[in-house]
């Protein structure tokens, strides 16, 4: 494998890790507010 498919394989795994990052938080933010709701 070339530097370069390494390097842009890399780049797509980080997006990647980004991308669930950015979902496990809108998921917790879901949560939290399910529960706001449910406490009053």
């Amino acid at each position: 494998m070339s530097r370069a498919e390494q390097s842009r394989a890399e780049q797509s795994r980080a997006e990647q890790s980004r991308a669930e990052q950015s979902r496990a938080e809108q998921s917790r933010a879901e949560q939290s507010l399910k529960r706001l709701f449910l406490a009053y």
